[in-house]
């Protein structure tokens, strides 16, 4: 069933547009007067990219600090500027990106696109808990196996199943290396489907060009029962504008016969401070299936900042060869797509900074530590 732009939708993109741009204009802050961190530990706790500074101050230690903000930085700038799904696990306070677009493709057709991922802060819980609010394929978001590089558009050119849910969520316990958190929500239609998920999360910089991420997430959803997903990340910067991603998932639940899987690789290269170009390879499958090679194909987009820097429009073009059924006979299916975002938030405050990509007297590539 093709998904279509009803009013109330629309009526809702509205109202979370001018809410956007409210935040944008005020800082981007819903805490009130809920006592803040100095600004050095705040910006801390929010970059992922910046190394606490130990006694140790160095030649020696700046350049080890240096090795993980280099690929750290450059990464960080692509997925925020892109506004991947990785950009939303690096930050506190209140942030998001609310998506439209349209895309076709020969074997789904034409396709209204609307997103959106929204997380608030609620000062009276003393910043320990966090709401979020987002319109996201349900089964992808808590499963964590979405696939959102490339802008407003998913780079997926099947079919998406886009809903509205409401969630609780913590972070009991973060590091500069590590992070686990809890989330509690559910889908906000009827039938009100519950859902329940803990992720960890876990970074490693093998040295200044490097950088391999880990991400287990366990989950239980009333569709679909429980069950878990392994997401691996293993980046390569070979110069500060350029940045490929090898990048491997797989899911296994309680109602599935056999491992859903999904690789892909990507490459960004940044052309100016508000244009950037990416290239992606996928494919994917799920064992045990009728079909156990459903998709495979390959999507350019090409992304550029407007007149504000929280708003970003891409365009993209690609093809993939889909088949569900064995009856199917697989042929290519050429797509194009056309998006508009804004970010808001720490997205735009913490991340997507050009200054992040040049090099630092230490040679670190990113923010001086």
């Amino acid at each position: 069933m093709k998904a279509k732009l009803l009013p109330h939708q629309i009526c809702s993109l509205i109202f979370l547009c001018c809410a956007a741009s409210l935040l944008c204009d005020t800082g981007h802050s819903l805490a009130g007067e809920t006592p803040k961190s100095s600004p050095e530990e705040k910006s801390r706790e929010e970059d992922p990219c910046r190394v606490s500074i130990g006694p140790e101050n160095d030649f020696l230690s700046r350049v080890s600090r240096g090795l993980y903000t280099s690929v750290c930085a450059t990464s960080r700038w692509f997925d925020t500027f892109f506004g991947d799904a990785r950009a939303h696990d690096e930050y506190s306070e209140t942030y998001g990106s609310i998506s439209v677009g349209l895309k076709w493709t020969e074997y789904d057709h034409f396709e209204p696109i609307l997103r959106a991922r929204i997380n608030f802060d609620l000062p009276n819980a003393n910043r320990k808990l966090k709401l979020f609010v987002g319109r996201v394929d349900p089964e992808e978001y808590v499963r964590d196996s979405e696939a959102l590089e490339g802008g407003a558009v998913p780079v997926k050119l099947r079919n998406e199943n886009e809903q509205w849910i409401v969630g609780l969520g913590t972070t009991p316990f973060r590091s500069h290396h590590k992070r686990l958190s809890f989330q509690v929500g559910l889908q906000a239609s009827l039938p009100l489907d519950p859902y329940a998920k803990t992720q960890y999360r876990w970074y490693h910089e093998y040295n200044s060009r490097r950088l391999f991420r880990y991400r287990q997430t366990l989950f239980w959803y009333r569709k679909k029962g429980y069950g878990t997903t392994t997401n691996l990340d293993l980046e390569y910067r070979p110069q500060a504008s350029t940045l490929f991603r090898l990048s491997g998932r797989a899911t296994i639940y309680e109602e599935s016969k056999g491992v859903e899987w999904r690789n892909s690789m990507v490459a960004f290269h940044r052309l100016s401070p508000s244009k950037a170009l990416g290239c992606r390879l996928w494919i994917e499958g799920k064992t045990k299936a009728e079909v156990p090679l459903e998709e495979y194909g390959a999507w350019v987009f090409f992304r550029r900042r407007l007149h504000r820097h929280w708003l970003f429009t891409d365009i993209g073009s690609g093809v993939s060869w889909p088949r569900e059924t064995l009856r199917e006979k697989r042929e290519s299916s050429w797509g194009v797509s056309v998006g508009l975002q804004i970010q808001f938030g720490s997205l735009i405050e913490g991340g997507g900074r050009p200054e992040d990509l040049e090099e630092s007297p230490e040679g670190s590539g990113g923010t001086p530590p």
